[in-house]
């Protein structure tokens, strides 16, 4: 049983790890960005339905087969639409799919698994039964996990769709738009350092809180139980 300290300590970590990625980035990718921005503003400008389905579209096939971007995506969605309405193409790309890579888990990874380890599996559907909301939940907030191996992960252990979508939509919000906060503030900077500033570190701040929250009431739940 992982103790709640541990799942704070998790936490920290995360938060720890996402500054400093945001420190160090090399800023030859804003160099890339800006070069090829104004193009693909223009085609906004005329075409913003167009542009929102072939956002959508990279996120699915992005995502789709397994490559470690969902960050990255974010971030140059909230460059392109901006806050509000990045989040929106942002939520559509992800949810679509986490859907499609869950599915898949459940169809042919589920199959391939009750075969070879089919009292495992069925321990562990067991406690998703009991606890799963919780799982997906703690998971989709902290965002340390691939987002690929965590759809096929919980499409393949049998959670049930009901258990698993709204989870999973409810705790991509603090990584989201914490994304759509660093790429409205790409245009206007050098080097994402600059995003480092009191506005930032009270956006990470609440995502912090956001996951001890989680946690305080899955340690809550546990003692009722109790």
């Amino acid at each position: 049983m992982v103790k709640p300290c541990t799942k704070i300590l998790a936490g920290v970590a995360f938060l720890v790890s996402v500054s400093a990625f945001v420190w160090n980035i090399d800023t030859n990718i804003f160099d890339w960005i800006s070069f090829h921005a104004s193009s693909f503003e223009d085609f906004l400008v005329d075409h913003p339905a167009l542009g929102s389905l072939f956002f959508i579209g990279i996120y699915i096939l992005v995502l789709g087969v397994g490559l470690p971007l969902a960050s990255f995506l974010n971030v140059l969605t909230g460059y392109f639409f901006g806050g509000y309405s990045g989040a929106i193409v942002a939520f559509f790309g992800l949810s679509i799919s986490a859907s499609l890579t869950y599915w898949l888990g459940r169809t042919y990874v589920y199959l391939w698994l009750h075969k070879r380890y089919a009292e495992q599996l069925k321990r562990i559907k067991k406690e998703l039964d009991r606890n799963g909301v919780f799982y997906v939940l703690a998971v989709r907030i902290s965002g340390i996990l691939p987002f690929f191996w965590v759809n096929i992960f919980f499409g393949a252990s049998g959670l049930r769709w009901k258990h698993y979508i709204l989870p999973t939509v409810l705790g991509m919000i603090p990584g989201v738009f914490l994304s759509m906060f660093v790429g409205t503030k790409l245009a206007s900077l050098d080097t994402l350092r600059g995003v480092l500033e009191p506005s930032m570190a009270i956006s990470l701040l609440f995502f912090g809180l956001f996951i001890f929250l989680f946690i305080w009431i899955k340690h809550f739940k546990k003692h009722k139980q109790a």
